[in-house]
């Protein structure tokens, strides 16, 4: 929870004008959509190819959000047509996929900003035009838990969540132990993103 929330908060240092794309809505990605929509932010773009993390992710604050299974007309096209043409200042890639890092770098506005959190393979690279890059200020960067101290941080996740601004509760899901398959099943199909098994 806190790499989502911290990277929005606290490296991104997101603010009410500020237009975030969100790519991957697992735990890391729903939880930098809470983290948002907790700062007021104007546009908050969901993006994930399971049509069931998309529905959570409109109940805890996106604004919008696509569906990469089913987009037409590309990735890049459907954030600029939800953001005027000008693109996402923030832009939060929690996936890994370098296809998806790449579009993501390429929606990112003049001066904004790419953040990367998912994991991609080692030896993943990406193809960037050096001088498009530089004259347009973008930055690109990594985040590492958030960017945080879990001991100042968490603290402030639990205010939240007593005040009703981060519903974790939404994320997770109680099973029985001999419910496992189940928790596994529901997990792969995006219907719960965090299973508990009560022993």
């Amino acid at each position: 929870m806190q790499t989502g929330a911290g990277t929005v908060t606290e490296l991104g240092q997101a603010r009410a004008s500020d237009k975030l794309a969100i790519i991957g809505l697992g735990g890391v990605g729903l939880a930098a959509v809470m983290a948002a929509r907790h700062r007021g932010c104007r546009i908050i773009i969901g993006i994930d190819r399971v049509e069931a993390r998309l529905d959570l992710a409109r109940s805890l604050g996106a604004t919008h959000t696509i569906n990469t299974s089913t987009v037409g007309g590309g990735l890049e096209q459907a954030v600029r047509d939800i953001t005027s043409g000008s693109g996402t200042t923030i832009t939060i890639d929690a996936t890994g996929v370098v296809p998806l890092i790449q579009q993501g770098l390429e929606f990112t506005a003049n001066q904004g900003k790419m953040i990367l959190l998912g994991v991609a393979p080692m030896t993943a690279a990406l193809q960037v035009a050096l001088v498009s890059f530089m004259v347009t200020g973008k930055q690109s960067f990594g985040s590492m838990e958030g960017g945080v101290r879990p001991s100042d941080y968490v603290p402030r996740m639990i205010q939240w969540h007593r005040q009703g601004n981060f519903p974790i509760d939404k994320l997770v899901k109680y099973y029985k132990v001999e419910e496992f398959e189940k928790a596994i099943h529901d997990m792969e199909q995006g219907t719960t993103v965090k299973p508990i098994l009560l022993w």
